[in-house]
């Protein structure tokens, strides 16, 4: 049994240590990031060992799934992209192809692609005779198929230019042929078994089917990519596990007493094992020597005994596949040992957008029943200020009344009194102002980074290849309008606490007075209600007392039930739950999951809230039903508001105000401390931004001084200016023009006869233009080769010849005859003299060379 296997891939070493570190401190803070120097080198350890370790060194299935589920952890709780510049580079498996990029999806594919190679890997080395191993081998090459299914459906779906090996069509060719690999695994196991032949011959068929859609991939988009020789061995097993199909169903049919179709089947089957055992990689020789006479066997029984017919081999009806093998989704975290959270203080930016969703939620909530219960003693106010209570019944000497109206008034003077909370109010708006200055910088330092990358990017066009700026900053956009419009609500809010100020301001004076001038001013109030009979009921009285102090209880009930709603929060598992359904739910979020939780925990809180606004409204029908009676219901103006319901009143809203306030300044304090940390990270942004930019620039700077010279314009080379040809140039005494007429002597060469002939004219040669080669006018060139048989310069002097005579100036210059002798004066041929004994022509002249005699 001859499994395949798929190469690792390999990468290059990169220092995710430092370059993590910069990055989480970018995006979540100095703290944060000290906090995962540990997790990160370890990070960076596990994958040399899993990646980037020599060609010799395997790594282990466990290594690369424990690299994987750190960087599975990792993945969407930090934004890596082509600005944080921590680049991953891999190679396909032939080595041949490697790509680059920033993003930690491209790392995960790689990895797994190594985690289902080394699965490969893993069943390619088991034993066949161990049933153990097999079935080892069974799970790792399930494992593989699932893991490149994973691959292509939801890492590289929409993936542009990916590696050769990360295609659909190579992601399908090694899904294919690791399942079938298991199948293989699962026909042995079957054969050892003895299961009936109609199985078996349904499991080949499968096999043949997956074998041919691998065979079909091999040569068709994966051809570049996998090794030379599985295509060989893919054809082999398709025509093997063919005659097994037709072999295995050939003993189905004997059963069935089909004996026809049994010997065209194993007659079949036996063809194309003889087809398969010329393949140098097929194994199983034994199988051509089995069917051929298990065929022999059957065509004789059929002969002999049965008489069936033998169907046309076109005729047989194919065997269906079956489906043994169900192949389950990859589920994560891979590896099963290791299960430690590396990261667990960096949340997913999905989960912390729902954490701080939820944290709004949980607000709104506690605010709605914060001004259910103050809404309530508003109304409890009201209606005790319609009764001139408690200020009717101190008229009537009830000191217990005053007593309480002065320790609100002492409760008012040790917070600062009316003075103090006007100045706080003031100090609302330059919170306000001071936050919008923050907002305002960090927009107008995007807006700077984004206009400079805009028109480098318009200058360099295709060149400027990095990611736009309006696309980075898309998040800090949405951040700062998010904090204006917050800004726009709670300024409209803080309005109306200087109104409700204003609206009582003269009560917040009077209760911000000395005790004993405030007591001065209460006494000496005149508006009491008319003594009647009502009004001298002291039973009444009483009871009005009663149930004013009962309110007064409630109303204090009611502040501690304010704080137990500021401490309801979420618990401590929250972000765990929601890590858990963002992993389990394809990375989406439900923030049901954070309502229902809170909803739990104000369930207690709620119902005591329920039961003070229930209490309460049972008291104020009580005490309506009183004061009427106390009033006798007839007079209006005897139940005017006076200086004690007044005060009673201001001294309530005093209280809200001071809360309102402490709420508003520790709300712009925050928002100052988050305008803030943006601004830090906006200015790392532009200032990485920056650095990116300056480096692209460069790099534009170098490749265009580095362009080719068939990619440059091509100019014209200048053209020298053609010499005009002089008027003498045929002349033979050529005279320049611009000199006078002045005789020249005709120079003469003296020969060795001693007669003199006239040299060739030399041309004139005017300043400036060069010396050109002028036509001799005796017919021949200067030095030119005379007789083939030596040079044209003789290596020895000649002695003079007396009886040389001139050449005649009309003939051709030294013709020669057929049989290479001179031609004489009067046209006849003179045959050359026989050499001398020192070589050469000895005694003859040769025109052009220099005499020997002086």
């Amino acid at each position: 049994m001859n499994f395949l296997s798929i190469p690792l891939k390999k990468s290059a070493s990169v220092d995710l240590s430092s370059q993590f570190q910069q990055l989480i401190a970018l995006q979540y803070g100095a703290l944060t990031a000290n906090a995962c120097v540990g997790s990160l080198s370890e990070l960076a350890l596990m994958r040399t060992v899993a990646c980037v370790k020599g060609d010799n060194y395997n790594p282990t299935v466990e290594a690369i799934a424990s690299y994987h589920d750190a960087m599975y952890q990792l993945e969407g709780r930090l934004n890596v992209n082509i600005a944080s510049r921590i680049d991953f580079k891999w190679s396909d498996i032939s080595g041949k192809s490697n790509k680059k990029e920033s993003s930690l999806k491209f790392e995960r594919s790689n990895v797994l692609f190594c985690y289902g190679a080394a699965h490969s890997q893993l069943g390619e080395s088991c034993r066949p005779n161990c049933e153990n191993s097999l079935q080892q081998a069974l799970k790792s090459f399930k494992i593989a198929s699932c893991t490149f299914d994973y691959i292509s459906s939801d890492l590289m779906s929409g993936v542009k230019d990916p590696l050769p090996d990360l295609t659909p069509s190579s992601l399908t060719l090694f899904s294919n042929l690791m399942l079938a690999q298991a199948y293989e695994c699962v026909l042995s196991k079957a054969e050892k078994d003895k299961k009936k032949p109609g199985i078996l011959a349904r499991i080949a068929s499968t096999l043949t089917n997956l074998y041919e859609d691998c065979l079909s991939e091999c040569s068709g988009g994966a051809k570049n990519v996998v090794p030379k020789d599985w295509s060989g061995v893919l054809s082999m097993k398709k025509g093997l596990y063919e005659a097994l199909t037709q072999y295995h169903q050939s003993k189905a049919c004997c059963e069935a007493k089909q004996y026809g179709e049994q010997v065209a089947r194993i007659s079949f089957a036996y063809e194309l094992i003889k087809g398969v055992a010329r393949s140098s990689c097929f194994q199983r020789k034994n199988l051509v020597e089995q069917f051929k006479q298990e065929e022999s066997v059957a065509v004789k029984d059929n002969d002999h005994i049965y008489h069936e017919k033998v169907p046309p081999r076109g005729s047989l009806a194919p065997v269906e596949s079956v489906d043994v093998i169900k192949k389950t989704p990859l589920t994560f975290p891979l590896s099963s040992s290791n299960t430690k959270d590396y990261f667990e203080n960096l949340l997913p930016m999905a989960v912390t957008e729902a954490v701080n969703t939820a944290k709004g939620v949980r607000a709104s909530l506690i605010d709605s029943e914060i001004c259910r219960l103050r809404g309530a003693s508003t109304k409890v106010n009201e209606v005790l200020a319609s009764y001139n209570l408690p200020a009717a019944l101190l008229a009537n000497g009830l000191s217990s009344i005053t007593s309480n109206i002065l320790s609100k008034a002492s409760s008012v003077r040790r917070d600062g009194g009316a003075e103090k909370l006007y100045q706080q109010l003031l100090s609302i708006p330059e919170c306000v102002q001071r936050n919008k200055e923050i907002i305002e910088a960090e927009k107008s330092s995007l807006d700077d980074e984004e206009n400079s990358d805009n028109s480098l990017r318009k200058q360099y066009g295709e060149r400027w290849s990095r990611k736009p700026s309006s696309e980075l900053n898309k998040l800090w956009r949405s951040d700062i309008q998010k904090c204006l419009n917050l800004l726009e609500q709670t300024t409209k809010t803080d309005a109306s606490l200087l109104d409700r100020y204003e609206k009582h301001k003269e009560h917040f004076e009077i209760l911000s007075k000395p005790e004993d001038e405030l007591q001065a001013l209460i006494e000496s109030d005149s508006k009491f209600p008319e003594s009647g009979t009502e009004a001298n009921n002291e039973e009444l009285k009483s009871e009005l007392t009663q149930l004013c102090n009962k309110l007064e209880s409630i109303k204090t009930e009611r502040n501690d039930l304010i704080e137990q709603l500021k401490l309801v929060d979420y618990s401590p598992d929250l972000v765990k739950k929601l890590l858990t359904y963002y992993r389990e739910h394809n990375e989406t979020i439900d923030l049901q999951i954070a309502t229902d939780m809170l909803e739990e925990k104000m369930v207690s809180v709620r119902e005591l809230i329920q039961e003070n606004l229930n209490k309460q409204e049972s008291l104020l029908n009580d005490l309506q039903t009183k004061a009427d009676m106390f009033y006798g219901a007839s007079d209006g103006n005897s139940k005017d508001k006076g200086l004690l319901t007044m005060l009673n009143l201001a001294a309530d809203e005093y209280s809200a105000l001071t809360e309102a306030v402490r709420d508003a300044t520790k709300f712009y304090a925050e928002l100052t401390e988050i305008c803030v940390n943006t601004q830090c990270k906006i200015e790392d942004f532009c200032a990485a931004r920056t650095t990116e930019k300056n480096e692209l620039m460069s790099d534009i700077a170098t490749n265009i001084s580095r362009v080719r010279v068939s990619d440059q314009q091509v100019f014209p080379k200048p053209s020298v200016p053609t010499r005009p040809e002089p008027s003498y140039a045929n002349r033979v005494n050529p005279v320049p023009p611009a000199h006078p007429q002045v005789p020249m002597p005709i120079p003469t060469i003296p020969m060795m006869n001693n007669n003199t002939y006239p040299m060739p004219p030399q041309p004139w040669n005017p300043q400036g233009y060069p010396v050109m080669p002028q036509p001799s006018p005796f017919g021949m060139a200067p030095y030119p080769a005379m007789y083939p048989f030596y040079g044209a310069y003789p290596t020895m002097p000649m002695p003079p010849n007396a009886s040389f005579s001139s050449p005649n100036m009309m003939h051709p210059a030294h013709s020669m005859g057929a049989n290479g002798a001179f031609p004489n004066v009067s046209g006849g041929i003179t045959d050359p003299p026989a050499p001398a004994a020192g070589g050469g022509l000895q005694g003859q002249y040769l025109p052009g060379q220099p005499s020997a005699q002086p």
